[in-house]
């Protein structure tokens, strides 16, 4: 390779000494004589190192006055790229990867594409990065340490599990940390507004209510401590970027390096005097032998720029907001010793660069008549019509009274929950007149399959079945498996009256046939036992499991109907790329899902809570439902309809002292669930 000879990759002395710059090889060793020689690692001739060194001794290195001055540089041999630096003595390989191969690592980070971990190449929407805090080699590593078993604290049935939470010590640390950050927090955003502020602060609160208080893997555990880590990092370099390295960089004279901070790489003469000037670390990569002039636009498509590109900080910013959204919010209100925990976390991953997270969002996405996994869709090409699935003989099984969806639980029953005493009636107040029931999908059964049943032992052995295919379901549920429809969830219920000889015969045999493939895919990875019939079933386990799946589907289809009528999702503008846009909209459902929890009384949800205790809007006491109210009115309030002037006063959200009188906002409740505009 002929020697380089620009001004832009050498240090003043070497430009001064031609004779001993051509014999500079890249990646040396740092030479002991003087702070602002170049690294080298091995001269062609003897004699060349002697007169440099004898040359160097009688006469100290300019300081470096400008960022295309060189201070140590090295030769990237994959693309023949020289990197030079003004004010480090080191120079770190640029990450070459782009986002096609961003994935989480064994740390839950992202290697040398991380911007925590690693300088990354400048992005103009992302120039904070560069001031990210490195960690320390000693004193507080808070933000920095990853997660060890003996950092966790268990409970019995944890231990057996191998899942726990953070000790609370650990927490308390994190807390302390947060906490002097708030104030700083608060002082800028009292005269600037930012986007990316509550939203990192957002993902942090989450993170840390779930790693605090929601027993998980160890790996799940580092996953939501990363985050944490990552968002209070993320916030600091942001403040201290805006408060002071840009006012720096636009001071006219450069600033001491900061040799805490991530620094970056940059291609733009414009951003590297910008970043020199503010005193942050910084590289240049340059071709050589060829112009330097930096092209239009000034960030060329090659390999090393995609791995500062938009997508891919974008890509990360996404994965922090839904770090945990495909984790069940009632995961842990199961029954001691019986049900295990509910969802297999930690697996979202970033497959490829236009590719979103994948979903294990039991509510992430509406479902619709063409969604589905890959068994289910297979299933519904050859699904046959209603009216051949409804085909019986005369005089056998004659059809059954469909039960009123709008009404309560039969009270006679031994397996019907306790009813919410606060919302007794509600339904009442929807009009029915231009309802039509259409087939729906739903994640779990609809608690009507469990009664009106021909005799108690259908009864037990439905909920015996229902019992034993529950854990596996959850967790192929997490894995991303779509709803199904009531008569698939009849079928499954029926299994264990289900035989192979009964199935070829049937009428309905190919809604048995789909029920069979989707249990023996399921429920056999799981255990290898299927239940029989039973004939009798624990009242008191029974009416847990009813009430889970009451508050289960009441969460999802609440959820898939504000999905329909939420009219504050971000839209696309000139402004905005759509990378921003799908980190927004990411963002905004994350807020929806926080609501919809806070409405449930998820976020006051303890390890193991009573399976009876009612919460969130079924709360008992005016207090603890009022705060819920809150949420729904917030929820509501961005549906399309025309509303009462009473619902208006919510925007106060100071209601608390008039007590019940707030929930006259219910009557209108009506006017927004329309059966017209769903």
């Amino acid at each position: 390779m002929p020697p380089i000879r620009t001004r832009r990759t050498c240090h003043p002395i070497l430009w001064k000494y031609p004779e001993i710059h051509d014999t500079f090889l890249p990646y040396s060793s740092r030479s002991k004589h003087g702070e602002h020689l170049m690294r080298i690692r091995e001269f062609i001739d003897p004699d060349v190192l002697h007169r440099l060194v004898k040359k160097l001794s009688s006469k100290p290195p300019e300081p470096v006055r400008n960022f295309d001055d060189g201070l140590c540089g090295a030769l990237l041999q994959q693309t023949h790229q020289f990197v030079a630096s003004p004010n480090c003595d080191f120079i770190p390989e640029p990450p070459l990867g782009s986002t096609h191969d961003l994935y989480w690592r064994n740390d839950a980070r992202y290697a040398n594409d991380d911007p925590i971990c690693w300088p990354q190449p400048y992005n103009a929407n992302y120039p904070f990065l560069a001031a990210v805090p490195k960690r320390p080699e000693t004193g507080d590593q808070t933000m920095w340490f990853n997660l060890r078993e003996s950092d966790m604290e268990f409970t019995q049935q944890g231990l057996q599990r191998s899942e726990g939470v953070l000790k609370k010590e650990l927490v308390d640390n994190l807390r302390r940390k947060l906490e002097s950050q708030e104030p700083h927090i608060k002082a800028f955003l009292e005269h600037k507004s930012s986007a990316l502020l509550p939203e990192l602060q957002q993902n942090i609160a989450l993170c840390l209510n779930h790693i605090s208080r929601t027993s998980s893997s160890l790996y799940d555990l580092q996953c939501g401590l990363m985050e944490v880590q990552r968002g209070w990092l993320m916030i600091q370099a942001y403040l201290d970027f805006k408060r002071d390295f840009s006012r720096r960089g636009l001071a006219g004279k450069p600033s001491p390096v900061d040799h805490t901070r991530m620094g970056c790489f940059v291609w733009n003469d414009q951003d590297a005097g910008l970043c020199f000037a503010a005193g942050l670390p910084l590289q240049l990569p340059v071709s050589p032998s060829i112009e330097t002039t930096p092209a239009k636009p000034p960030y060329p498509p090659i390999i090393t720029s995609q791995a500062g590109s938009d997508e891919k900080f974008g890509a990360i910013r996404r994965a922090s907001i839904n770090c945990f959204e495909h984790i069940h919010a009632f995961q842990n209100d199961h029954l001691p010793g019986l049900y295990s925990s509910s969802f297999v976390m930690g697996r979202s991953h970033i497959v490829a660069l236009a590719y979103s997270i994948p979903s294990g969002a039991l509510i992430q996405a509406p479902p619709t008549a063409a969604s589905g996994s890959a068994t289910t869709k297979n299933i519904s090409k050859n699904k046959p019509n209603h009216s051949e699935v409804r085909y019986r003989k005369a005089g056998a099984n004659p059809p059954k009274n469909q039960r009123d969806v709008f009404g309560d639980f039969p009270h006679e029953s031994p397996f019907s929950p306790t009813p919410i005493c606060t919302w007794l009636g509600v339904n009442k107040l929807i009009a029915r007149e231009r309802i039509a029931l259409c087939p729906k999908l739903l994640p779990v059964p609809d608690p009507g399959l469990f009664f009106g049943l021909e005799t108690k032992a259908r009864q037990a052995t439905f909920l015996s079945m229902w019992r034993h295919f529950r854990p596996a379901w959850l967790q192929k549920l997490a894995m991303g498996a779509s709803p199904l429809s009531i008569d698939m969830w009849r079928k499954i219920l029926a299994y264990p009256f289900l035989k192979a000889s009964q199935i070829s015969q049937s009428k309905q045999a190919q809604t048995a046939q789909d029920a069979r493939t989707i249990i023996e895919d399921v429920i056999r990875k799981y255990t290898p036992l299927l239940p029989s019939p039973v004939q009798t079933f624990d009242a008191t386990e029974g009416r847990q499991l009813m009430r889970e799946l009451c508050i289960m589907n009441f969460q999802y289809e609440l959820s898939y109907v504000d999905s329909l009528n939420d009219k504050s999702k971000p839209i696309p503008s000139r402004n905005i790329s759509v990378d921003e846009l799908e980190t927004l909209t990411a963002a905004h459902q994350c807020n929806r899902r926080i609501l919809i929890n806070k409405v449930l009384g998820v976020h006051t949800a303890q390890l193991e809570p009573p399976p009876n205790e009612n919460r969130g809007i079924a709360a008992m006491e005016w207090k603890a439902r009022y705060t819920a109210l809150k949420s729904l009115w917030s929820l509501l309030n961005s549906w399309p309809a025309t509303k009462h002037i009473l619902w208006r006063c919510g925007i106060e959200m100071d209601l608390f002292r008039i007590g019940r009188h707030w929930e006259g906002v219910g009557t209108h409740l009506n006017r927004i669930l329309c059966p017209e505009r769903l």
